[in-house]
């Protein structure tokens, strides 16, 4: 197993592709100098040693654009064992800062062409757990996963956990020589941080899909990165394979194309149908960021099974149902720890409760069968209804929100709200100013797709908001939510 270090693999393959961006190829010698420039970017931080790097506070953010900047700067981290967190690219300034304020993240990069600008922040500390866990074992990376209750999760994970995640997924996929594999996921989810960490193991090159043209759908430009880029791997959520379907003139795949993992949503059987009948090598997937991306997929050549479910377990990843068909999962991916939402992951025994429900069936297949929170999935993006409702709550008009999902062909789920306003004979007015006041608040994949007011909503008996039942009375008034345009999927965990 090769090490996490691109100058490491400029040593050993210096001639070797390590990244294709359109027509543009970098060896692993030409990306290993851009990458020792962005470390001397970094400066004094490049300078210190280990022992000296903010103990309390180890942790540096950037906003992870889908850019060769944001990959250099991810490569440069890497070499220095500088753990970091990641920032989705589409959350909103206020989103970005009340994560940041909560964490131990001693700065801020912002790469620019060649450098990197470097801003301090004031930031809590680790507490004595938490840094227990930097000083027992070198963490890669911080990840932020929403919780059900609207609080984040904040993932750590090790160095060591990406190495047997790369081991694990190349037991079951196995590499070839040709292999390219490319990235059209968010580098601030696992499942885009994990394409750029197995090839860098594998000393194999990733594939940037690079910036959409203009009058280029987020679909074309997908296409356009398989057709030019040459990757023979893909890693799509669901609703990416859904709009390559729908894409006319037809989108024909190309024969080199050799595995496409789907994961970070279910993906419907009429979906995996359509795909079987183009021939498309489509792979179901079942994984999460605290197991450090893949916990069980399909295998090369067993897509053809009449139930299709996430897979087997990968190699070396144990799994079992506990009480009430919950998954555990145990193995060397698990996350070291939280550093937001939870305090204990693991049990004494090393299992970790993911929150899915599921079942094996006579094969030993997995079949996921519903989260056991609330969490709305769309796209491939988790949204947690309470902060959806907080910020329809802080909306100028609106009493109350209800937050839940609602089934859609091509996301999965769209996230729908029921609102109690003021006035509703002025609400056409009020949701154009709550439109507003979401774009500066949400990301878009988190903004509801469908509406319907309500006089009232259904409560228990000890006076909580009862979110099915008031769902299931609202949705035959549903209707779209006027000027909310179209998000971008979530790329993650596939």
């Amino acid at each position: 197993m090769s090490t996490l270090s691109l100058l490491d693999a400029a040593r050993e393959l210096p001639a070797h592709v390590a990244l294709a961006l359109g027509e543009q190829e970098l060896s692993f010698a030409e990306l290993a100098e851009r990458v020792r420039e962005r470390m001397r970017g970094l400066g004094a931080l490049a300078e210190r040693s280990p022992a000296s790097r903010s103990p309390d506070r180890p942790l540096l953010a950037f906003r992870a654009t889908e850019s060769l900047s944001t990959l250099e700067l991810i490569y440069a981290l890497l070499e220095l064992g500088l753990p970091f967190l990641p920032l989705h690219a589409r959350l909103t300034e206020q989103e970005a800062e009340q994560l940041l304020v909560r964490l131990p993240v001693a700065q801020l990069l912002e790469p620019t062409e060649s450098g990197c600008n470097i801003v301090a922040r004031s930031a809590p500390a680790l507490g004595p757990q938490q840094r227990d866990w930097f000083e027992a074992t070198p963490q890669l990376a911080a990840l932020a996963t929403s919780g059900s209750s609207g609080t984040p999760h904040v993932v750590v994970l090790s160095r060591r956990a990406f190495l047997a995640a790369a081991r694990a997924s190349a037991a079951n996929f196995g590499w070839q020589s040709d292999d390219r594999w490319l990235l059209c996921l968010p580098l601030a989810h696992i499942g885009g941080l994990s394409v750029v960490t197995r090839c860098l193991i594998a000393r194999r090159p990733v594939v940037l899909a690079g910036p959409a043209v203009p009058g280029e759908s987020s679909e074309q430009r997908l296409a356009r990165a398989i057709a030019s880029g040459r990757p023979r791997l893909l890693s799509l959520v669901p609703t990416q394979l859904s709009a390559l379907l729908q894409i006319e003139p037809r989108f024909e795949l190309p024969p080199r194309v050799r595995v496409i993992l789907t994961g970070g949503a279910a993906a419907p059987p009429s979906l995996l149908a359509a795909c079987a009948q183009r021939g498309w090598p489509v792979l179901t997937s079942y994984g999460m960021t605290e197991a450090c991306s893949q916990i069980a997929s399909e295998r090369p050549g067993s897509a053809a099974s009449a139930e299709r479910g996430c897979g087997w377990p990968l190699p070396g990843v144990e799994m079992r149902l506990s009480e009430g068909d919950a998954i555990q999962v145990r193995g060397p991916t698990l996350l070291s720890g939280y550093l937001l939402g939870a305090e204990a992951p693991l049990d004494s025994q090393g299992w970790f409760t993911t929150g899915d429900l599921g079942r094996f069936d006579g094969a030993g297949q997995l079949h996921v069968l519903g989260r056991s929170d609330q969490m709305i999935i769309t796209g491939g993006e988790n949204v947690a209804p309470a902060e959806v409702e907080a910020a329809l709550a802080a909306c100028p008009g609106v009493l109350e929100a209800c937050v839940f999902p609602v089934p859609d062909a091509h996301w999965g789920q769209l996230v729908a709200a029921g609102l109690r306003v003021q006035r509703e004979a002025d609400a056409e007015r009020l949701l154009e100013g709550v439109c507003r006041e979401l774009e500066r608040r949400l990301a878009a994949f988190k903004r509801p797709r469908r509406y319907a007011l309500a006089r009232a909503f259904v409560y228990g008996p000890t006076g909580k908001l009862d979110r099915r039942a008031t769902a299931t009375a609202l949705l035959p008034a549903l209707r779209p939510f006027p000027a909310v345009l179209e998000h971008s999927v979530n790329r993650s965990s596939a």
